[in-house]
């Protein structure tokens, strides 16, 4: 754990991209936990962008270990192509995380660029507070950024 867990925490990351300011940061001023997960994809960031907007439960899955997620009854398939019913996610639209609609909204959208999920969630509903809400006596509060940070013309990195 003491080589496994920091290596993990910034897996693919670059020191820059770690440090690197990203929207939705404002969200969860204090975090008790960050991690940047960075791969390099050869294709454009508006080739990407539509796998991105697909995902979720019931959707176009979360592309990484289908199996694993259905260990825990989660019932995730992976998409292995586009899914036009799925592209018009907008703001305040949720990613299902789990049968039943459970997750969080989506809270920044720009097209090809950048997609946050994240909010404030009553650890005893389940349930996203909203802004004006009164504050839960226990809370789960996120930001959860993908960001399309284009390299070149043909290949992009995706910082998480």
């Amino acid at each position: 754990m003491l080589w496994i867990r920091p290596w993990h925490l910034r897996w693919g990351a670059t020191d820059a991209e770690v440090q690197r300011p990203l929207p939705g940061d404002e969200l969860v001023p204090n975090p008790k936990l960050a991690a940047t997960h960075v791969i390099t994809i050869r294709a454009s960031a508006a080739e990407i962008w539509p796998w991105r907007v697909q995902m979720g439960q019931g959707r176009g899955g979360f592309y990484s270990y289908d199996w694993l997620e259905n260990l825990f009854g989660l019932d995730i398939h992976n998409a292995d192509r586009i899914i036009p019913g799925f592209q018009n996610l907008k703001v305040g639209d949720i990613i299902p995380m789990a049968p039943g609609g459970f997750g969080p909204p989506v809270v920044v959208l720009e097209p090809d660029r950048v997609l946050v999920l994240g909010g404030t969630l009553d650890t005893r509903t389940g349930r996203t507070v909203n802004v004006n809400d009164a504050m839960p006596g226990t809370f789960f509060r996120s930001s959860w950024v993908f960001f399309l940070d284009p390299v070149d013309e043909r290949t992009t990195r995706l910082i998480e």
